[in-house]
């Protein structure tokens, strides 16, 4: 048995790139999630994979979808190194005031 499966999704019907925005976005994770097997290791079968009801809107809403993730993505990122940037001066305010010679 193979661990990895390719998905190479009928291109007059669904975007690769969308069909990878689906699989990463919060529904599609939980639909994976649902499909899972294993104890220690998790793992999705290919029947199982194969049966994973997929949502197909239109191509032009495809790319719509597949813009608006990519750009809630990148704005989760920034948000993450914003977060991580007033950690930082918290950090070196405290640092400064309290070993101030």
């Amino acid at each position: 048995s193979s661990s990895i499966l390719i998905i190479r999704p009928d291109i007059n019907q669904v975007s690769s790139d969308y069909l990878c925005a689906y699989l990463n976005s919060f529904q599609g994770q939980q639909d994976l999630a649902k499909n899972l097997s294993g104890s220690s290791i998790k793992v999705i079968l290919k029947n199982d994979l194969e049966n994973i009801q997929v949502p197909i809107p239109t191509m032009q809403k495809q790319q719509f979808f597949k813009s608006l993730y990519e750009n809630l993505e990148q704005q989760n990122k920034l948000n993450k190194r914003k977060v991580l940037i007033y950690q930082n001066i918290q950090s070196a305010a405290l640092y400064t005031i309290t070993n101030v010679k």
